[in-house]
C-alpha cells in the first residue's frame, strides 16, 4: 500500500466548519453528497496527479550534485565535500573501502606486477 493515500471526505454537510475541519484532520479534498461521478472520476483524477508529481519530487530528492572528476559532492550549503563524509553525515552510515574486480583488475594488479622482482 502507497504511504501516500489521498483522502476524500464525502458528506451531506457542507458547512464550511466541516469542511475546513476535515482538512484539518488529514482529508485532502471534499465532495458533496450526493456525488456526481463525473465531478468524483475529476476529484480522483487531481489526487492521482498529486500523487505523481509526489513521487516525481521524492525521486529529484534523491539525486546528488556530484563532481564528475573528484567525486565530491556539493551539500546543503552549497560546499563541496568528499563522498564518504557526506553519506556518513546525513545517511548515519559508516563505509568501508574495498576494491571492485574490475578496479582490481585494472589498478592493482599491474602495480603488483611492477613490483615483482624480475
Amino acid at each position: 500500500m502507497s504511504p501516500h493515500l489521498p483522502v476524500i471526505m464525502m458528506s451531506g454537510i457542507t458547512a464550511p466548519t466541516i469542511i475546513v475541519d476535515a482538512m484539518k484532520r488529514g482529508a485532502n479534498d471534499f465532495i458533496a453528497k450526493p456525488v456526481d461521478p463525473d465531478e468524483l472520476r475529476a476529484r480522483l483524477k487531481v489526487a492521482e496527479r498529486i500523487l505523481g508529481l509526489r513521487k516525481e519530487l521524492e525521486q529529484l530528492e534523491v539525486l546528488l550534485p556530484i563532481c564528475s572528476y573528484c567525486k565530491r559532492i556539493r551539500n546543503d550549503k552549497e560546499e563541496w565535500e568528499p563522498l564518504e563524509q557526506y553519506i556518513e553525515s546525513h545517511f548515519e552510515t559508516l563505509l568501508s573501502h574495498g576494491i571492485c574486480p574490475d578496479c582490481y583488475t585494472k589498478y592493482v594488479q599491474p602495480q603488483l606486477d611492477r613490483t615483482k622482482p624480475s
